[in-house]
């Protein structure tokens, strides 16, 4: 028993401050996602197009392309592009009620890149993507970049592996292109450029921020000492889910095996792969489950001009890809995307939302939810991490 409750206060970690009303310009709200991120930025996107004025794309998949099932998100959605078929895809659109209407897309700003090396997301899934928003938004309001040998990663100036490294953790590449900025001046247009080597983002507040205020999840009960919190029920299930991942390790141990020695095409999730790693600012760390299968903690940028309440600035929402939370990576994908220093120049609020593994869940490497593993309205306003993303955006408004 003692050992227990030593165990217990081992994995308690102290709460993060709760996330602040900055009173964001509601006009100038963009998403943007790597991988199973992008996915799930263009679900956000579609679900309250009335809301969001600008989406980019790295690495995914269009709109419902899973239709709730696990095998057609690793089969078709990333490994055979072909077998997606987007005219249902824009059928089912049309037909969803718990979405705004599609109308609201025209006038949106999408922008969308495929490496051609990327062979965890096949360049053409990005491709449908485009096919997919051609049935929405003008041409004039799309930009698309398929010409650079990169992998399944987000491209950057100068960090990261390098450029054409198929898949490698943190899936962040050097590729001489500033994907953040191209993709945020896409969007929002007239942007100041950040300059190679600078460190302007030291100007702004970079920090994490309590996400159970908006997932459903516990904040925990209160230690006699100190602030540390912890839910004693969350304690047991991350002890019983690292028991699972254990399972999914060795399967993929087993897969990697196979496919390795056969050459058969690797099925796993975007962003999944266990290479080497650049390493990020604090590495990994577990802050628990907050709920949703998010963690109970996520990222928040909050420039130098937007400190003060009323600041009206612009909001940005990036998700990231799997294996690539709090969890595994630390802030990593926050800080070295280059999204920090655009803006920090152009006075754009950042969150980044965060998502933890749940192997119970069929979710082994944390990844937003894009198939259906948490609940049926993965794709909808009625979607767990969907309504908890928009509940974290209205509090940003206020």
């Amino acid at each position: 028993m003692l050992f227990l409750v030593l165990s217990t206060l081992v994995a308690v970690g102290l709460a993060a401050n709760p996330l602040e009303s900055l009173g964001a310009d509601g006009t100038q709200v963009s998403v943007s996602g790597l991988s199973a991120g992008a996915c799930f930025a263009t679900q956000y996107h579609v679900a309250y197009s009335a809301e969001v004025m600008g989406m980019g794309f790295v690495a995914g998949a269009p709109y419902w392309c899973a239709q709730g099932n696990l095998m057609t998100a690793l089969g078709a959605c990333m490994s055979s592009p072909s077998g997606i078929n987007v005219n249902t895809l824009v059928s089912h659109t049309n037909g969803e009620s718990n979405i705004d209407s599609p109308a609201n897309m025209q006038g949106d700003r999408i922008w969308l890149f495929g490496g051609t090396n990327d062979n965890t997301v096949k360049q053409g899934s990005v491709q449908k993507t485009e096919e997919y928003y051609r049935s929405y938004v003008s041409s004039s309001d799309i930009f698309s970049k398929y010409d650079m040998n990169a992998g399944h990663a987000f491209p950057t100036e100068n960090y990261g592996n390098p450029c054409s490294t198929a898949t490698q953790s943190p899936w962040i590449s050097s590729c001489s292109y500033h994907a953040a900025y191209e993709m945020l001046n896409h969007i929002y247009g007239g942007l100041v450029r950040p300059t190679s080597g600078g460190n302007v983002a030291s100007q702004g507040e970079f920090k994490t921020f309590d996400q159970t205020e908006f997932t459903g999840g516990s904040p925990g009960f209160t230690l006699p000492f100190g602030k540390k919190k912890r839910n004693l029920m969350q304690s047991w299930l991350d002890m019983m889910s690292a028991g699972v991942d254990m399972y999914w390790d060795t399967v993929g141990a087993m897969t990697d095996f196979w496919t390795g020695a056969w050459g058969l095409p690797d099925f796993s999730l975007p962003g999944t792969d266990t290479g080497g790693s650049t390493g990020g600012s604090t590495g990994g760390t577990s802050s628990g489950s907050g709920g949703y299968s998010m963690d109970s903690e996520g990222y928040i940028f909050i420039p130098s001009g937007c400190k003060n309440q009323g600041s009206n600035c612009k909001l940005h929402v990036s998700f990231h890809g799997c294996k690539q939370g709090k969890n595994a990576v630390g802030d990593t994908y926050a800080r070295h995307t280059g999204f920090l220093e655009v803006a920090e120049l152009n006075n754009i609020i950042v969150l980044f939302p965060q998502a933890v593994p749940d192997a119970m869940k069929m979710n082994p490497n944390g990844c937003f939810d894009w198939w259906g593993y948490e609940d049926s309205n993965y794709a909808n306003k009625n979607g767990h991490q969907m309504s908890a993303v928009h509940a974290m955006v209205q509090h940003l408004l206020q």
